[in-house]
């Protein structure tokens, strides 16, 4: 049920946990990180544009004052075409450019990297405040998970079975703004390491080293750590059998 709920909530399914424990991303993930990256290279190009066209603006505006104020007030429209007319649209202009730049960079330099946290998770409330047309200030709470130094929202159906203290490996895309790609509970904080959890996960590494043997591309670290993941596994099976 548990399970379920993560999966639900953070969009992912057996397959993708599967492949992202052997530190792969699904098609699926793929697809949904590229579009992820295109709506923000839109957002990006739309800030870009409206930065230069206003930059445009300003100095055609600028010029057509300057244009008639120079006569009479020669000073004013020194001041005005340096300041206004040639400084403050040169510099929305070069802003606009890189923005611009930023947005295509993205488009072009798509790279899919996994990261694995586990840890306790830390539960905790963050405060938000706004105000409205009137001026007035309003409030209003956020419920957030942290595991590491990876935090993501909760909601009151996951706040009612993720626990404080409950042990999870959290895999997520890596970049500035890292996304949950799926997640799973090691141990409970109330139960202590489960036996039986401890040897489906022993099971599990047994699982993911038996596909990278197939595919031919089990670096000895990753062996390595396997199976000294596999050793600790077991170890809290044995000590918490009764």
């Amino acid at each position: 049920m548990q399970d379920q709920k993560l999966m639900d909530y953070f969009k992912f399914d057996e397959s993708d946990l599967q492949a992202n424990r052997m530190g792969q991303f699904t098609e699926k993930q793929k697809k949904r990180l590229a579009k992820e990256v295109k709506w923000d290279q839109a957002g990006s190009m739309f800030g870009g544009g409206c930065l230069i066209l206003v930059s445009l603006c300003v100095f055609v505006v600028v010029a057509a004052i300057v244009s008639t104020a120079w006569k009479t007030d020669l000073v004013f429209s020194i001041f005005m075409g340096i300041g206004m007319g040639i400084i403050f649209p040169l510099s929305f202009f070069i802003w606009g450019l890189r923005v611009l730049r930023s947005a295509f960079s993205k488009s072009s330099n798509i790279q899919f990297q996994l990261a694995r946290t586990e840890g306790p998770l830390y539960v905790f409330q963050q405060e938000h405040h706004t105000s409205d047309t009137h001026g007035n200030r309003m409030g209003y709470s956020v419920y957030k998970g942290q595991v590491g130094s990876l935090a993501f929202e909760l909601d009151s159906s996951l706040r009612e079975i993720m626990k404080q203290g409950d042990i999870y490996a959290v895999y997520s895309s890596k970049g500035t703004e890292s996304e949950v790609m799926s997640i799973e509970l090691i141990s409970s904080a109330e139960d202590g390491a489960s036996p039986v959890l401890s040897k489906d996960k022993s099971a599990r590494i047994d699982m993911a080293m038996d596909i990278l043997k197939a595919k031919g591309n089990l670096n000895p670290k990753i062996l390595e750590q396997l199976e000294k993941a596999k050793e600790e596994l077991q170890r809290q099976a044995k000590k918490n059998e009764p």
